[in-house]
């Protein structure tokens, strides 16, 4: 068992992370877990009447920068506090004590770092696929674009994919090269995938957004649209064998590990 850290605090019914590692922090690490004790001591004189322990139910509070702090809304009865027979306030002083036990770390998870994007620009790219009806292969992609600095290509599965396999086109959003992107990064994006409509102009719309790496390179819609809605000339997305797709990207964040 490690040896506990023992000090006195006066006035206090909260343990701070500051207060006990402020001098050592680059000995001990950061962040650390830790189980306490408090003991509201009784003046000199006055320890018949025995120590006031509150514990923190055997379970350990982690402390970190963003929680330097655990304590106890409820550390003692003021009346049994403030009358001075119990010993625990006399002559306007009191004195409390804190048991620490400090173990390490076990969090094997790795913190990141959030770097938002201030009005970012959308962009826009349409692909226009001619001679639709003869497409035989799986899926195609579109001639790659650039957004925010990184490049991107829309994919197309003419009899779907997945849930949407016979019965629905299914279009994606791809991140195209990797070499922008460091293995442990990410990036969050907003995106649009559009199916134009080339009669009335009423374009068919699916908004979403992912957030982009190397493990989770594309996005988009296994049922994106009723096969049997889009091959009909009437409805203006294939006309003349002609149809046009477009994505509009916008890159909100980036993350990396820290």
């Amino acid at each position: 068992m490690p040896e506990p850290y023992l000090d006195k605090l006066i006035i206090s019914h909260s343990l701070t992370a500051k207060y006990w590692f402020s001098a050592s922090q680059e000995e001990y690490g950061w962040p650390r877990f830790m189980s306490f004790t408090y003991l509201n001591l009784p003046s000199t004189g006055c320890l018949a009447k025995g120590v006031c322990l509150v514990k923190a139910e055997g379970k350990q509070r982690r402390f970190h920068g963003l929680k330097p702090e655990w304590g106890f809304d409820q550390f003692i009865p003021i009346k049994v506090f403030s009358d001075a027979s119990n010993g625990y306030l006399v002559d306007d002083t009191s004195a409390l004590g804190a048991e620490v036990f400090v173990s390490k770390e076990r969090s094997t998870g790795k913190g990141e770092c959030l770097e938002m994007i201030k009005d970012p620009s959308s962009f826009k790219h349409v692909w226009k696929i001619e001679h639709f009806s003869k497409l035989a292969s799986e899926y195609y992609y579109s001639k790659e674009f650039t957004a925010a600095g990184y490049k991107w290509k829309m994919q197309l599965y003419p009899k779907g994919r997945d849930s949407g396999t016979g019965s629905h086109l299914s279009l994606h959003l791809v991140l195209a090269d990797l070499t922008s992107l460091t293995p442990p990064s990410k990036i969050y994006v907003d995106y649009t995938l559009r199916i134009q409509d080339q009669v009335q102009a009423r374009d068919l719309i699916a908004k979403k957004n992912h957030w982009f790496s190397a493990s989770s390179r594309e996005s988009g819609l296994a049922k994106c649209l009723p096969l049997s809605f889009f091959l009909e000339p009437t409805n203006g997305c294939l006309v003349k064998d002609v149809c046009f797709f477009e994505a509009e990207v916008t890159i909100r964040g980036i993350a990396s590990t820290l």
